[in-house]
């Protein structure tokens, strides 16, 4: 069986990867073919080397091992393939960027309107001269570590009620109670759907997507001033979009994902694991800087793929199934004698999407633009209220990261609407060491409430698939690695498909 992918995603990587491994429990040869516009895997999970030990992920940052179980098997799944690869541990290697970030402020371009506690530096002395010291004392060391995480989360919540009040803390704990965020984990562990929409429907309210997030939690006693200064921040963070442009689903798996001790990073890059696991498979074909134009379907239910290679010389090739790994409004490919797929595509209108800038320097933040005494009192997680649009703010999200032993400084990585002009650095630093930008013109779908009807199911026609369906209802590395799995499912549940294969 030939397989087409079209963008080379993390929801392709992981498609690729279960079809191939599903096929072979039915003693079916598969035969895959990936079609990746640009240099690089990964689609928005990116990657930047600043120095010889630290890779800075950019897009699609992070994943979280309590709610998004689909990467975390994914990740469990390539070490039992690659066991026996000398390599495989370095590749699997995980990390939470979040380890050492003690503090927290939300900007509104002027001020600070929240300033979270820092961590109790005198339990972090004692735990580093622990296991510095006493190496007999390393459980002491470790009780104490995560006996500092847990008061420092507990003093966020302290200083949270204080200056929201109870109210707001207890009405997020009933939109979640109440709208099932307990049941997204059993969502994510179910696969076979042909419609996610329905697939959503199992397990929480559908009216969800339907439902701007901001009315929701105003329903559910949630004040003005925290949606504003707490959880609009962390959707601008997250997705760089506001939340009077949001829906409830969305912002039910945004505040899942609360628990900063569990969310992960891979060492060596999010997408360069995602690119190994694809090249984990024994036949498949990674085809770089090569451009899908058409898709037209064929005799007997096949499509022909005509692509556009680095040299700009076309190519057609015959596969029997083809899943489009990319936003439909990226691809731009013209898809020919395929009625009901473009009937569904002319009923949904193209969504928009935010784009989405980062920049990772190397440097010290400039504690005067801030209106902090010194560097040390510049929080170093820094999110921003919508206000600070309005103020000319040029970020939604500054944020350190490691340190940078050679320059003696911290890394920061930046997120903005627009690539940071010369200008807006030097006011945001007062010293580089480092930079490096990076565009995604595709970084979000706008994740507004949907219209009834507005949603395209997982198969689009027979043996035509699209893995960024699911965006609209939800768009993240889980989101897309949960619909690479689901389609890699239906495919190899496809009689049609195996009656085609044996033949």
């Amino acid at each position: 069986m030939k397989v087409a992918f079209v963008g080379g995603g993390c929801g392709t990587c992981t498609s690729s990867f279960y079809l191939d491994k599903l096929m072979a429990e039915k003693n079916i040869d598969t035969d895959i073919t990936i079609f990746e516009s640009s240099s690089n895997m990964g689609g928005r999970l990116q990657q930047v080397k600043v120095t010889d030990d630290v890779i800075v992920d950019l897009g699609g940052s992070i994943y979280h091992t309590g709610v998004n179980p689909t990467v975390v098997k994914v990740r469990e799944d390539y070490m039992e393939k690659m066991k026996n690869n000398a390599n495989t541990n370095k590749i699997v290697e995980t990390i939470n960027i979040y380890d050492d970030v003690e503090s927290l402020g939300v900007w509104d371009g002027k001020q600070f309107v929240y300033r979270g506690p820092t961590k109790l530096y005198f339990v972090s002395i004692i735990q580093k001269i622990l296991i510095d010291t006493f190496k007999d004392f390393l459980y002491l060391g470790t009780i104490l570590s995560f006996f500092n995480k847990k008061l420092h989360q507990l003093m966020i919540i302290i200083s949270m009620v204080f200056t929201y009040g109870f109210g707001s803390i207890l009405g997020i704990k009933k939109f979640k109670d109440k709208e099932g965020g307990d049941n997204v984990i059993k969502l994510f562990l179910d696969f076979n759907n042909v419609d996610y929409y329905t697939a959503f429907g199992k397990y929480m309210p559908v009216h969800l997507v339907h439902i701007n997030a901001k009315n929701i939690l105003s329903k559910y006693g949630v004040s003005d001033k925290f949606i504003n200064e707490v959880l609009e921040p962390v959707t601008r963070n997250i997705y760089s979009q506001n939340l009077d442009r949001y829906h409830s689903m969305a912002m039910l798996t945004t505040v899942l994902s609360g628990d900063s001790s569990k969310l992960r990073t891979f060492k060596k890059g999010n997408g360069a694991f995602f690119e190994e696991v694809a090249k984990s498979i024994e036949k498949c074909t990674i085809k770089r800087n090569t451009k899908v134009t058409f898709i037209e379907k064929v005799h007997d239910g096949k499509y022909q793929v005509t692509s556009k290679g680095p040299s700009g010389q076309s190519s057609t090739q015959v596969f029997d199934v083809v899943v489009l790994g990319a936003p439909f409004e990226k691809l731009n490919v013209e898809i020919k004698n395929v009625p009901d797929a473009h009937q569904l595509l002319s009923k949904i209108p193209k969504r928009d999407f935010v784009p989405v800038c980062l920049a990772v320097v190397s440097g010290v933040p400039n504690h005067k633009y801030f209106k902090c005494e010194n560097v040390g009192s510049v929080p170093l997680v820094i999110r921003t209220t919508k206000v600070a649009d309005v103020n000319n703010c040029p970020f939604l999200t500054f944020q350190a990261l490691w340190f940078d032993v050679k320059n003696n400084c911290r890394i920061y990585k930046v997120q903005s609407k627009e690539r940071l002009t010369r200008e807006e650095l030097d006011s945001l630093f007062s010293e580089k060491h480092f930079v490096y930008q990076h565009d995604f013109e595709y970084g979000y779908p706008l994740l507004e409430a949907l219209e009834e009807g507005h949603r395209l199911p997982a198969k689009l026609s027979e043996n035509l698939y699209y893995i960024n369906s699911v965006e609209s209802l939800s768009s993240a590395m889980e989101a897309s690695a949960w619909s690479g799995r689901n389609i890699a499912n239906l495919i190899a549940d496809d009689s049609t498909i195996q009656k085609q294969s044996s033949q």
